[in-house]
């Protein structure tokens, strides 16, 4: 994932957090999103729609297909936790 994306990102989840009760947060960057979906596993042949809903499905939550602010953070940290995994392994091969 490119710096600018990662950012665009940050910046979606953190803004949800903060105003999560508030109006909903705009979806997160469709590529970013891809990107993400791509680290914990989802297959890039599988439609933007359906990863989100699978990944929703496998993370507890309301499966609408939509990358908003609860998907968006859970998604980052899933992801975080694949890269930190994918270190590991390396590390010690």
């Amino acid at each position: 994932m490119t710096p600018s994306a990662t950012l665009r990102l940050t910046a979606t989840v953190l803004g949800s957090i903060v105003g999560w009760h508030a109006h909903p947060a705009p979806t997160a960057d469709p590529d970013c999103v891809r990107d993400l979906l791509t680290l914990v596993g989802v297959p890039e042949t599988m439609s933007l729609d359906s990863g989100v809903r699978a990944f929703q499905r496998h993370a507890g939550l309301d499966e609408d297909g939509v990358a908003g602010p609860r998907t968006t953070h859970s998604l980052a940290r899933y992801a975080a936790a694949a890269r930190e995994r994918a270190v590991i392994t390396t590390a010690i091969i």
